[in-house]
């Protein structure tokens, strides 16, 4: 009697396993299915902002980009964002800079300032890999100011700067936020692409 009844209870517990296991794989199934719908729903909002991206413009509500992407591509955009901070902050002190020389130079006792400004246009339009570029740079270069800079490193401390340190981080951080913005567009494509199949 009691190995009928240990039978009895190992069929009933493997029949419960069995069907367990099948109740599993339809529910992973479901949610599959589930999440693909979701993300397929969500498919226009996210090729919305990819959209702003590849435009280069990256204006989209940066909380709705943390809902609709993962953690990744939100940390690239946020690098972006550094980036680009960085260099509007050094287009601003660029702008103060030759802003200074002008004001100095409209006063006659400042010569200095009217031909570093000279020196400044010619260096601007002046092919880099001409010697001539880089006998400016370095002319430019020992030509520097010390002020309280809205843009600089330090809100109303003094700072040093020249035009060329000034100029090359402009362009670093450009350069630098343009293949952050790239990275971002790889990302979201192969996210996107990667949640509707």
């Amino acid at each position: 009697m009691d190995v009928a009844i240990l039978i009895v209870n190992s069929i009933a517990s493997l029949t419960a396993v069995v069907g367990l296991i099948i109740t599993c794989v339809q529910f992973s199934k479901t949610m599959k299915a589930q999440n693909r719908s979701i993300n397929v729903s969500l498919f226009d909002l996210r090729m919305e902002i990819l959209e702003c991206v590849e435009n280069g413009k990256l204006i989209f509500d940066r909380t709705k980009a943390q809902l609709l992407f993962d953690s990744d591509i939100t940390e690239k955009i946020s690098g972006y964002d550094a980036s680009i901070r960085e260099y509007r902050r050094y287009c601003g002190l660029k702008r103060e800079f030759v802003n200074l020389l002008q004001r100095e130079s409209v006063d006659d006792t400042y010569k200095a300032s009217t031909d570093l400004l000279a020196e400044i246009q010619q260096y601007d339009v002046t092919d880099p890999d001409s010697p001539q570029y880089q006998q400016l740079q370095e002319r430019i270069r020992s030509k520097e100011y010390t002020e309280r800079w809205m843009n600089g490193t330090q809100l109303f401390e003094l700072e040093t700067i020249n035009y060329v340190d000034v100029q090359e981080q402009t362009l670093s951080f450009h350069s630098k936020a343009e293949a952050e913005r790239k990275e971002i567009i790889a990302a979201m494509k192969q996210f996107i692409q990667k949640s509707i199949q």
